[in-house]
């Protein structure tokens, strides 16, 4: 058994792309590949139509065998699991059980599901099973899953509070956790979280706390709140993540309460202090031990950046307050990068196993969004590589849209160790249309900033477009991809270009081409920037 690497910007779950890396090397080899969704481990999460319809092709194109564990499908909190039998279901063996959904932890019975294209390996199982098992479950527990399989009115409703319930306790536990540093997703359904705890690793390690199991065995000693570590799931002694499970309260009298009092009413906070005591106390003690343990410099949570007025802001806001808010915000992310560069030591990680990602872009992706999301009104939409990769659907919205380039632009740079060129940049877009657009350096200092009709300044003077009018007056602006497995286009049309204009972009934020604004003629050093009222010289 292997295990396969995930990512936690994909929520740690598989991709279509990850499975296809590892197969393709040896695409005849037979195998069998376990999904276990929502899933344990760790997070709870599930995977979209689409994941499951990408997965379920290169599953096809390689003749692999899916084991797809479904257990917990009959608490996703929304009632919509879907399996990826219905994209794959000639090669699909879906696994399921009793003791999850049902709420009966301990009656042990499981079910198999073959497709008839799969029937010899399910003779073959039934074969080594006969030889392997001597008894059979307990006639109490087949009596209960006679019920239970029947289904009916009474197991129907059993199931609408019980999603009820794990939704407003998972929603709970991850505000609680979120509130106190850490950072997790959020649960779409089962009965877990995966919080990390990385941005207290520096503190730990004064602890001595340096694994996730000694994180795991001090907050037991300290708390008595019991989780179990990253590295039971595969993740690296170092990983400083841990599996939550949040049902540590009585199933029956919350169901009851959930049913009764609040039957026509939204689960809130009140419900979880009357039905889940023991879980609120939990948070209570964990919280005041992290906040022992909270660095003693900034605190970059997004709550500590919060709209002077309180609460989020209203989409009357002129595009003045959202450049002044975007700055704000652009100048806070540079301070973190900076902090964690000059005073942590730097970690690093690959995204879809090629693109170099830092625990620095990771705290600065959650500061961003999670201040956007804080300051801002539900239906602005963020934009980012993991977010949203296809540019095409910006165009598209008609909600505000927030454009994160991303996290850290200039991520290998920051990573080996040129720090200087490397910037925040974020922009703001209506309908398509960019509106507002910072890029913050904030290690040589330098701020470009731009308000529609009203100009761009940088460090407060203004620059202007330079009136260039062809290539040869002009700077050629590009970028090169990460990998290097399909280079020759991009070289070809680099060699046509670089003998078409007057240079190449050596250094500058590539957001100010994305976001609209021409680089050709824009000045990106303090040392060139043009006085007020003028224009800088044509470059």
């Amino acid at each position: 058994m292997h295990w396969l690497p995930t990512h936690a910007e994909n929520n740690w779950q598989l991709t279509a792309e990850e499975l296809d890396i590892i197969c393709r090397d040896d695409p005849s080899r037979p195998r069998i590949l376990i999904l276990n969704y929502p899933s344990n481990p760790p997070t709870g999460c599930t995977y979209t139509d689409d994941q499951l319809l990408a997965i379920a092709n290169v599953a096809r194109k390689y003749k692999l065998i899916l084991l797809s564990d479904e257990i917990y499908g009959e608490v996703h909190f929304e009632g919509k699991h879907k399996s990826i039998a219905r994209y794959y279901p000639e090669g699909t063996i879906i696994s399921t059980g009793l003791s999850k959904w049902a709420g009966a932890g301990g009656w042990r019975l499981g079910t198999f599901i073959f497709p008839p294209e799969l029937r010899p390996l399910q003779d073959a199982m039934a074969i080594i099973a006969s030889e392997t098992y001597t008894a059979t479950s307990a006639p109490p527990i087949q009596h209960a899953a006679i019920a239970a399989f029947n289904g009916g009115e009474d197991i129907e409703e059993y199931l609408v509070q019980s999603r009820r319930v794990l939704k407003v306790v998972g929603e709970y536990m991850h505000r609680r956790l979120t509130d106190m540093g850490a950072v997790v997703q959020k649960p779409e359904g089962a009965f877990y979280l995966f919080p990390d705890f990385s941005g207290f690793r520096d503190q730990l390690a004064r602890k001595d706390i340096k694994t996730s199991q000694a994180f795991c065995t001090a907050l037991l000693e300290n708390t008595g709140v019991a989780i179990l570590p990253s590295s039971d799931f595969g993740f690296v002694p170092d990983h400083l993540g841990a599996r939550l499970a949040f049902v540590d309260f009585d199933g029956a009298a919350a169901l009851n309460l959930a049913g009764g009092d609040y039957a026509d009413q939204e689960l809130d906070d009140s419900y979880i202090q009357q039905a889940c005591p023991r879980l609120v106390l939990a948070m209570d003690k964990m919280e005041k031990w992290l906040n022992s343990c909270k660095p003693a410099v900034l605190d970059w949570h997004p709550h500590s950046f919060r709209n002077r007025g309180g609460g989020a802001m209203s989409d009357s806001v002129s595009l003045q307050e959202i450049t002044d808010f975007t700055e704000a915000l652009a100048r806070e992310a540079g301070e973190l990068i900076r902090h964690e560069r000059e005073e942590n030591t730097l970690r690093t990680d690959y995204k879809h196993q090629t693109e170099l990602v830092t625990h620095a872009d990771v705290m600065a992706d959650e500061f961003i969004t999670g201040t956007i999301r804080e300051r801002f009104p539900p239906h602005h939409r963020i934009l980012s590589e993991e977010t949203m990769p296809d540019l095409s659907q910006a165009e598209e919205l008609e909600t505000p849209l927030w454009i994160v380039d991303p996290p850290i632009d200039g991520t290998v740079n920051y990573a080996y160790g040129h720090p200087p060129q490397v910037a925040v940049s974020i922009a703001y877009a209506e309908k398509g249309k960019v509106r507002v657009g910072v890029v913050h350096a904030p290690f040589p200092g330098e701020t470009f900033r731009a308000t529609e009709s009203e100009g761009a300044t940088l460090n407060n003077q203004p620059i202007r477009h330079s009136g260039a009018t062809n290539p040869r007056q002009s700077l050629f602006a590009t970028g090169f991809p990460y990998t290097k497995d399909n280079l020759e286009p991009l070289v070809r049309r680099l060699d046509a270009m670089i003998h078409q204009c007057r240079d190449l972009r050596r250094i500058a934020p590539p957001l100010w081409t994305s976001a609209g604004w021409p680089v050709a003629g824009l000045t990106s050093t303090t040392k060139t920037s043009a006085p007020p009222g003028t224009s800088p010289p044509p470059v």
